[in-house]
């Protein structure tokens, strides 16, 4: 008996066959990471040949444990093919020890375990001529591979070994560590995911080219720049988004990684990256459904863990492999090998800017270029991300805006909106909840003009014929909420909103008169009668700069100097904020020595980071819309609710269909009914 004919995947490919594939995949990364590979040894002190050993050993020996008769018989369910994995990297001393680690986890949750569970497993039954055979196979294409291999010493002890060596050290070391594991680990998951799945590598650096003849201020100055660390901003409607994908195709890197706040704001977002890079994928709480929708659901952990050349993800994600969570050394292997850009940041919760910032540092040389952008930049954020280089295209005096501040509330300026109506344009109105959005909605509706609706309540199928509608219509309303400040391309005519922190007003001020074609336009701000979902200072402080203002015109700059002037009273509260977020991770590494996983969950990490959150659900009055056994069909039908209903007993399991299934009415023109209106709509 020899290696070939020892299966090692259920389609019939055998050990060697799928070592040697791994081991090709392998090469093909680190000859397209030198770079990392360099900073990475620089930072931690070896040289590169060690690092690229380590990471040959443990792509070559990570199945050995199926040269076993209990993998080959499945005679033990509780066997496990890594932990046998390891004696052989005993003969490979200090060099042993990171493949060791990357083996033993490369199919389980990387945790420590009490020393004396792992002695008392028994030795396996390893069949030595296929041992041998694979042996061979490995020495012919690496001399340095000891043949016959070392099996007579426990996994056990090869494991404690590594374990010893990599969480017992300090704080400052953990982060060097770290970054071992990482491209270690990282090239091994990869390399054995596209060789099982058949995935596709391509390491070739995204390739953009600006879809229009003459380069906006903020393009021309990205583009310009060759800093890694980079915050800018410019108004909307200056191209700032093309801005952003020039200076990251311009890093040359073999991923680019475009991040937003939420999944919303990367909806809209998806066509346009698309007509620009053909294919890319959205990395969110409804990428199992995109990839279902394109009969691609084997690959959503490679999508979810950043293997496309270009991802859009929400920030949570990369949140998520900060703090050592799920598959993260492969998701923090495709960061560092990426061109980041952080689109729309005014949105971003300040203990969430907090953890990126710190996580980033840590990284030193080994970092990522990385890209802060957005329409309002206040200089205390700026300050708090830091950087290299400023570059701020918020220097027109172009005037699109006319502000008029309205002592009323929204429901009482109806007559006002319609007004606007009767002479043609398309008014926005913007309101901070879903049930005040629903009201309005339906009062609006009984004029008689045309009235339409989006806010992110709806199920996924709903809100993409919501967005359609909203971007296409020649006149009329459109009631909607938050999800309208951050990358729709739309553009109005007339806004009114209520009263909003003074960077969220901006933002929604840039859904109207977007490009500047229409000489001034008209924004009203309507008093509310309380600040939720907001906080009270960040309301106050708006107020106290509106409150008077009567078609007061504003051009680009003086925009910026009123979200200034509005933060400069929340100073204190947002680098407390900020600090939080620093501190939570510096916590995280301490706890997970960098290498391990943390062992908290999903909810518990984002609840330390977010105000609020959700879950998602499907509404109860859809239920029987849902054949059964179809994921589809259920992602479809799936909509956001806050996460206190699971405690007050307004979500429940569904026995057959196996989700989450909500107390609450739905309706497609208006979405989910009896949301309770403190809560945040995005």
């Amino acid at each position: 008996m020899n290696c070939c004919d020892i299966p090692a995947k259920a389609d019939g490919t055998t050990l060697g066959e799928h070592t040697m594939d791994v081991l090709n995949i392998a090469e093909t990364i680190i000859s397209h990471t030198q770079w990392l590979l360099e900073f990475i040894a620089k930072i931690v002190g070896k040289g590169k040949d060690e690092i690229v050993k380590e990471v040959i050993l443990a792509c070559a020996f990570h199945d050995f444990g199926k040269a076993t008769r209990e993998f080959q018989e499945r005679s033990s369910r509780s066997f496990s093919h890594a932990y046998a994995s390891l004696p052989p990297l005993i003969d490979y001393g200090e060099a042993g020890l990171v493949p060791a680690f990357a083996i033993s986890f490369h199919h389980s949750k990387a945790e420590l375990v009490d020393s004396s569970t792992r002695k008392r497993k028994a030795q396996p039954a390893y069949i030595e001529p296929a041992v041998q055979h694979l042996c061979e196979m490995l020495h012919m294409r690496y001399p340095w591979i000891t043949c016959p291999p070392s099996i007579s010493h426990s996994s056990g002890s090869v494991l404690n070994r590594s374990l010893r060596k990599l969480i017992s050290v300090e704080f400052d070391e953990i982060p060097k560590k770290s970054l071992e594991v990482v491209y270690v680990k990282g090239t091994l998951h990869i390399s054995d995911w596209a060789a099982s799945g058949k995935h596709e590598l391509d390491m070739t650096p995204p390739v953009f080219h600006l879809p229009f003849p003459k380069p906006t201020p903020i393009q021309q100055k990205l583009h310009g720049i060759d800093s890694k660390w980079i915050v800018a901003q410019a108004p909307t409607g200056t191209g700032k988004t093309e801005a952003a994908l020039l200076w990251a195709a311009k890093q040359r890197r073999p991923r680019l990684l475009y991040v937003l706040p939420n999944t919303s704001t990367i909806e809209g977002l998806v066509p346009r990256m698309e007509r620009y890079f053909g294919s890319v994928s959205a990395v969110h709480g409804h990428t199992l459904q995109s990839l279902l929708e394109k009969g691609l659901e084997d690959r959503k952990l490679w999508v979810k863990t950043l293997n496309s050349s270009v991802s859009l993800l929400t920030a949570d994600q990369l949140l998520l492999s900060a703090v050592r969570y799920g598959h993260w050394e492969v998701s923090l292997f495709n960061f560092l090998n990426s061109a980041v850009v952080f689109d729309e940041i005014h949105a971003y919760e300040p203990r969430l800017l907090g953890v990126l910032k710190e996580h980033i540092r840590l990284l030193g040389e080994a970092a990522p270029p990385v890209l802060f952008i957005s329409a309002t930049v206040p200089e205390v954020v700026r300050d708090l991300i830091g950087g290299d280089c400023m570059v701020d295209c918020n220097l027109s005096h172009r005037e699109r805006h006319r502000i008029t501040y309205l002592p009323d509330i929204i429901f009482d300026v109806q007559k006002e909106i319609l007004n606007h109506v009767r002479k043609g344009l398309k008014v926005l109105v913007v309101v901070n909840t879903v049930s005040r959005a629903v009201t309005l909605y339906e009062m609006l509706k009984e004029s008689g003009f045309p009235v339409y609706m989006h806010h992110g309540r709806f199920t996924k199928e709903d809100a993409k014929r919501n967005i359609e509608k909203i971007l296409e219509i020649p006149k009329g309303i459109t009631v909607t909420t938050q999800v309208a400040e951050v990358s729709l391309d739309i553009d109005y005519d007339v806004l009114f909103t209520e009263i909003a922190p003074i960077d969220a007003l901006i933002q929604r001020m840039g859904r109207v008169n977007r490009y500047g074609r229409q000489g001034i336009s008209d924004v009203y701000v309507c008093e509310v009668d309380r600040s939720a979902p907001y906080g009270v200072e960040y309301v106050e402080a708006a107020r106290s700069l509106l409150s008077g203002m009567k078609k007061h015109r504003l051009s680009d700059v003086q925009e910026r100097q009123i979200v200034e002037e509005g933060y400069r009273n929340l100073k204190g509260l947002i680098i407390e904020r900020f600090q939080d977020g620093v501190e939570i991770y510096r916590r995280v590494l301490q706890e997970t020595k960098g290498v391990l996983e943390i062992g908290v969950s999903r909810a518990a990490i984002l609840k330390e980071i977010h105000d609020r959150l959700f879950v998602e659900a499907v509404p109860e009055a859809l239920i029987g819309e849902l054949p059964e056994e179809d994921k589809l069909a259920v992602l479809k039908k799936l909509v956001r609710v806050p996460i206190h209903y699971l405690v007050e007993g307004k979500v429940y399991e569904h026995p057959e269909l196996k989700t989450n299934i909500v107390k609450a009415k739905y309706d497609s023109e208006k979405g989910l009914g009896a949301v309770e209106d403190e809560e945040v709509i995005l």
